[in-house]
């Protein structure tokens, strides 16, 4: 959508992801959305009215994903077309119930798909916002990886502790004399204690 002082709010585009989509999300840096859900991921320009890379999988659905931010990477010279080119911008984390936690990037000439974790309750997926870390939380585990290597750094199983399912999971960083702390937010379903 559109707005600005002199007009009213418009549709600018509609995009049809399939009978259903759980999430979206924009990036500003390459202007592409991506949708997910109906088992699979969906990468849209504004340009076309099909997606542009698609992810698709055969049995489990997809309800959500992470979408790594890439920053500092010398792009910002070279625009728009410069930040689309580059595979840093088009990490996607996913996790599938009962397979486990998957990186996909349709700009990498292999196209396989990574599994970082074969841990099958994984509910939802964030990248720290400098795109270091990936963090993956279910009820009572919490992982996460150096999205450098893919290299688990921290894993916390704490499955005896009643904590509801996580709604989502965010990073937030902070800065003090001149370093930097990525710190973790998880929102977990309040469960009453019977």
């Amino acid at each position: 959508m559109e707005e600005n002082n002199l007009t009213a709010t418009r549709l600018v585009k509609e995009f049809t992801h399939g009978e259903y989509c759980h999430y979206l999300e924009w990036n500003e840096r390459t202007q592409y959305l991506a949708s997910c859900g109906d088992k699979r991921i969906n990468i849209w320009s504004m340009d076309d009215d099909r997606p542009i890379y698609n992810l698709e999988e055969e049995k489990e659905d997809l309800k959500n994903f992470a979408w790594r931010l890439c920053t500092g990477n010398g792009e910002e010279e070279g625009g728009i077309e410069m930040a689309r080119k580059s595979a840093k911008n088009f990490t996607f984390a996913y996790a599938l119930i009962g397979k486990g936690v998957f990186i996909w990037n349709p700009l990498e000439s292999e196209q396989q798909l990574r599994r970082l974790s074969e841990d099958t309750d994984i509910e939802t997926l964030a990248f720290s916002s400098d795109g270091r870390f990936l963090a993956a939380v279910s009820r009572g585990t919490l992982k996460i990886w150096s999205a450098e290597e893919w290299v688990q750094i921290y894993e916390l199983n704490n499955k005896h502790i009643e904590f509801g399912d996580p709604r989502n999971v965010s990073f937030f960083t902070t800065k003090s004399t001149n370093l930097h702390e990525n710190k973790l937010i998880v929102n977990y379903k309040y469960v009453p204690l019977t």
